[in-house]
């Protein structure tokens, strides 16, 4: 029986090409038969993702944040500013992220609004910064791995295993063939395809990825994507599949 369900809230790069969102993934499993997510980056489009996807922000439990580009990480403010007024958690999600983000997020959030929305921070966030190459057990329903990746801010892949199932994530690199035999050797694994063949500095091409077809041990969906991939979608076949805005998906 299927445990987890992966909603994709942004699968689109830093540009939004076709009208996709950025980078954001919710992950929800039943604890004590109430739902728990954990949210796999938050894109600036994420909040109103949350909403027209039912997600309640006060059943956010987690966030895991693969790097430090705004793309990734400019929606935690917007988070901030609504707890501070509408949702108003009663404990902080507890967010995994890599060294310097609690002050980028403060700063941020001082710079975009005020001292008192900077105040309101750990209100809403307690801060688990972790480097790469590390293993770390938040819970008995989640832990996290870092695995290197070739991009820049402070970025690296992971694996979270939640509530007893692993998804592996790339966030944005370069190819990197150590990392990605890793991630898709989880049932499920999301990875950036940032053009079809095109070189970009720090990304990866789906003509890359579809060399690896036969070593995917589980399911892989490909985010970050261009216009370039999805006119090329027809040769994408299982166990590869093109994620969507919104699509869902239960394991």
């Amino acid at each position: 029986m299927n445990s987890h369900e992966l909603i994709f809230l942004g699968t689109g790069n830093a540009f939004g090409h076709g009208g996709r969102r950025h980078s954001s993934y919710a992950i929800s499993t039943l604890i004590n038969q109430k739902k728990s997510f954990l949210l796999i980056d938050c894109g600036p489009s994420t909040l109103p993702a949350l909403h027209e996807n039912n997600v309640d922000p006060k059943s956010i439990d987690y966030i895991y944040l693969s790097h430090l580009h705004p793309d990734h990480w400019l929606g935690l403010p917007l988070l901030v500013l609504d707890n501070k007024w509408i949702t108003k958690r009663n404990d902080p999600i507890q967010l995994i992220c890599p060294q310097g983000t609690e002050d980028l997020v403060t700063k941020t959030c001082e710079l975009l609004y005020s001292r008192d929305e900077a105040d309101a921070v750990t209100d809403t966030y307690h801060f688990i910064e972790i480097g790469n190459q590390t293993t770390k057990k938040i819970d008995d329903r989640l832990s996290v791995e870092t695995l290197p990746a070739i991009h820049g801010g402070n970025g690296r892949m992971g694996i979270l295993t939640f509530n007893g199932e692993s998804i592996g994530y790339s966030g944005d690199s370069a190819f990197f063939e150590p990392s990605f035999l890793r991630l898709i050797n989880c049932k499920i694994a999301i990875h950036e395809a940032s053009s079809f063949n095109q070189p970009i500095p720090n990304h990866t091409t789906l003509s890359e990825i579809l060399h690896y077809k036969t070593q995917i041990r589980g399911q892989l969906f490909l985010t970050h994507v261009d216009v370039t991939v999805t006119e090329n979608s027809q040769i994408i076949e299982p166990p590869i599949f093109l994620a969507e805005d919104n699509m869902r998906i239960q394991f």
